[in-house]
């Protein structure tokens, strides 16, 4: 309790809720802290000391050599060493407390206690705290889940599918591919004759306890989120990009038949999920039945995860897997003693591939469909070579102003860009500040300190992968981006004309 009489006012704001996935994403748990000078004189030699074990390993001393009376200055995103190992090993949710204490000239003036929730280490917690947090227990790199991709492409192998016994993700450039991956590792999964168990009623705000694969198969025990977390990451070992879906007390994976996803980590339209269902883009799975006695047929698991979707009230959001890692979320590291993938000794059921459901034919751009507006490189280089015998100020190309109509990008590689544009390829323009956003709670400056990169240019080098161009349009106030775009004909017309 902080002392009445005390000459320096403390608010510290802090992280209340620290998980393992929180720490390893590099959420502050210190986002700041104000000290204010109450008193009408100056105040000198200030120390604020933050100690509190278990979850900090050494104590935090911020030293302020003088506040002028009425003075106030605030530290943003504080560095503190949390306890890694204790994170890492606790088994079970716990309440503990930091102790912020303040000293002037060497003598303690306040105190103030803070309370503090540890999550247990496999312990999500919920969409109450950055849900895309979700991502970070899906483990792709997980030994379990290597030994279920291997089995998944030695039943592709021994079925009547056209494919080997690579899991070859996208590579074939066909959806019917895409299925009979999906179709595989469902069926494995199902063959583990694991036995569903019903998660806490208020699991989608307040989150739970998620099963890593080797519990899941040791116990023979999994919850709706655990079934799903399980498949999401076999899927993105595989090379696909999935979802994890989730509503009011259920969750379900999706998967995309083509290279796509969301565009953004996090999305809350239902409305919008169900549109690339039915444009044929992506499939739907209700997990549940790979917990029943008799296995579900894909087909059934998928006309169940669509009708999920309903009622649009109970749903809260779909996690894109795939965006989130671009998002910089990582996988939780997990302990196990590494070695080559075993294969599953299971029994000897033929993998049958189920048909695939009957899909739309995917639309492709009009505009891509146009020849006038794909201009050979010949005529394009012609036509700039023209554009350039102007010299005078008219000639944009060499009197560059930037208005409201140019668009900044962000492009570390512009060679690259460059190349691809000229052998056709096509690319998204996207906003920096809408894949790094304001509510995004983490701390890049935090992330660049201990691991020594830049988490927004790796957000931007993974954002090119993905054939996206990222704009920047107030690098200094960080606003909310907009794209201009009461005429977005008119300034997409201006992009082509330019290009």
């Amino acid at each position: 309790m902080t002392e009445s009489h005390a000459p320096i006012e403390l608010s510290i704001d802090i992280n209340a809720i620290v998980n393992y996935a929180s720490f390893h994403n590099h959420v502050p748990f210190i986002r700041s802290v104000t000290v204010k000078n109450t008193s009408s004189l100056s105040v000198f030699k200030i120390r604020i000391q933050v100690e509190g074990q278990p979850l900090l390993e050494e104590p935090l001393v911020l030293l302020f050599d003088e506040l002028a009376p009425g003075e106030l200055q605030v530290r943003n995103t504080v560095s503190v060493r949390l306890s890694s190992t204790h994170l890492s090993t606790l088994a079970e949710a716990e309440n503990t407390a930091v102790i912020a204490r303040v000293f002037v000239d060497e003598r303690e003036v306040s105190s103030t206690s803070y309370p503090v929730e540890l999550l247990a280490y496999d312990q999500w917690a919920g969409a109450r705290v950055f849900p895309e947090l979700l991502a970070a227990f899906v483990t792709p790199n997980h030994l379990e889940i290597d030994k279920l991709v291997a089995e998944a492409g030695r039943l592709l192998g021994e079925s009547d599918s056209t494919s080997d016994r690579a899991m070859r993700g996208y590579q074939a450039g066909t959806r019917e591919s895409v299925w009979e991956q999906i179709t595989a590792l469902y069926h494995v999964v199902a063959e583990r004759r694991l036995v569903y168990s019903a998660p806490p009623a208020s699991f989608g705000m307040d989150g739970q306890k998620i099963r890593t694969p080797d519990r899941i198969f040791a116990g023979g025990v999994a919850t709706c989120l655990d079934f799903t977390v399980l498949l999401a990451s076999a899927l993105e070992q595989a090379g696909l990009h999935p979802l994890v879906l989730v509503k009011r007390g259920h969750a379900w994976v999706g998967c995309w038949l083509i290279e796509t996803d969301l565009g953004l980590g996090l999305g809350d339209d239902a409305q919008t999920i169900r549109k690339r269902v039915t444009s044929g883009e992506l499939v739907l799975i209700e997990t549940t039945g790979l917990g029943s006695q008799h296995k579900t047929p894909l087909r059934t698991a998928i006309d169940a995860g669509f009708k999920n979707l309903e009622p649009e009230s109970d749903f809260y959001f779909a996690l894109d897997v795939h965006r989130a890692r671009m998002e910089q979320i990582l996988p939780l590291p997990h302990r196990w003693t590494a070695g080559a993938p075993e294969v599953i000794a299971t029994e000897s059921h033929r993998l049958v591939i189920e048909p695939m459901p009957e899909l739309p034919p995917l639309e492709t751009e009009e505009w891509m469909a146009e020849p006038n507006l794909r201009e050979p490189g010949e005529q394009r280089l012609a036509r700039w070579k023209g554009n350039l015998l102007d010299l005078t100020l008219r000639n944009r190309l060499l009197n560059f102003k930037d208005t409201r109509h140019s668009l900044p990008l962000v492009v570390p590689d512009l060679a690259r860009v460059e190349d691809s544009l000229t052998n056709g390829q096509e690319w998204r323009f996207r906003s920096l500040l809408e894949l790094l956003p304001e509510r995004d709670p983490r701390s890049y400056s935090l992330a660049a300190l201990r691991t020594g990169e830049d988490p927004a240019h790796l957000v931007v080098e993974k954002a090119l992968e993905n054939h996206e161009l990222l704009s920047l349009s107030d690098p200094v106030c960080r606003l909310p981006v907009r794209f201009w775009l009461e005429d977005f004909q008119h300034l997409f017309t201006r992009i082509v004309c330019i290009y």
